[in-house]
């Protein structure tokens, strides 16, 4: 049976191994593909490039169910290496700015966005990386927004059950997992430092039973132990998310538009948050919440509920 290889995009910055990055430029693209594709796999054996033992499984997840024969290998390096030299480097900036010129004068007929088109050579597929729109200009181009409509739902109703769920999410990141001292952990990507290691919102359990004591349909969940298609069916049904800024609130994507997202700030990052354009790409409302220089600061319960009240 011939093989069909599956190849990320290791150039452009954001490393795979990152739930924020893995989802938009390297799950949500090869979903898309497998649905609008289901004659050319049907016959294939399907060849993942193996990003990191955790994101590995949320694809795993998917294509168990779509009963297709898959296997995962190493294809690429790391790659973030050099896109973080490059985006520092005179000449990253000089394309940088021209890239941005060009986007302004031609708009979405801007060269930048031919890529979010699979680009195919003999058995090999270079999966386009659509979380880099969204990180450099925030927006998507129109085919990127009409796929990830389609996939979204798709998804949706892949994972959609019948029970009712909470509407108000509190988010918990997860503890690092025992994966972390293997071999295969210290090589894969972006597992180093990884969830309540790195930030946490301090304050979670206080946040969801203040809410509950206030007649609110309130749940702390942590996303990083569950299957995707919980997180999915969870979300999707979710009417706010509160939760520190991390790769994790870009669940917010299964919500649906015009919910609320309550994201606390960290002192982790020195950058906009890049959650403002993901809210603006799917009409969210989004609240942010300054830090106070801490990394893993708590959330005011009150400053909740003014804001659930008041908007």
């Amino acid at each position: 049976m011939k093989k069909l290889y599956f190849i990320a995009d290791t150039k452009r910055g954001g490393d795979l191994g990152n739930y924020w990055h893995y989802m938009l430029g390297y799950f949500l693209p090869i979903v898309t593909y497998l649905r609008k594709n289901k004659e050319i796999i049907s016959s294939k054996e399907l060849v993942f490039d193996s990003c990191n033992p955790l994101t590995d499984a949320i694809l795993m997840e998917y294509l168990d169910e779509l009963k297709v024969r898959y296997s995962f290998e190493k294809l690429t390096e790391k790659g973030i290496e050099v896109p973080r030299a490059d985006w520092k480097s005179v000449r990253g900036k000089i394309r940088r700015q021209l890239l941005k010129l060009e986007l302004a004068l031609r708009g979405e007929h801007a060269s930048i966005f031919t890529y979010h088109k699979f680009r195919v050579k003999a058995d090999k597929i270079l999966i386009p990386r659509w979380d880099r729109y969204l990180d450099e200009y925030g927006s998507f181009s129109s085919p990127v927004k009409k796929d990830l409509k389609g996939t979204i739902l798709h998804l949706k109703l892949w994972a959609k059950s019948d029970q009712s769920r909470e509407e108000i999410i509190v988010i918990e990141r997860s503890r690092p997992p025992s994966i972390l001292k293997s071999t295969e952990g210290k090589e894969a990507r972006w597992l180093p430092n990884y969830g309540t290691e790195r930030r946490q919102l301090k304050n979670g359990e206080e946040i969801n039973d203040f809410l509950k004591s206030q007649g609110y349909n309130a749940r702390r969940f942590f996303p990083g132990d569950e299957s995707l298609k919980l997180q999915i069916d969870v979300f999707s049904k979710a009417k706010v998310l509160i939760g520190i800024r991390g790769a994790e609130l870009l669940n917010m994507i299964w919500m649906l538009p015009e919910a609320k997202v309550i994201m606390q700030e960290s002192a982790d990052f020195k950058n906009e948050a890049i959650q403002i354009k993901l809210a603006n790409a799917f009409d969210l409302e989004l609240k942010i919440i300054p830090h106070d220089g801490q990394i893993s600061p708590s959330l005011n319960p009150e400053h909740i509920l003014t804001y659930l009240i008041n908007g």
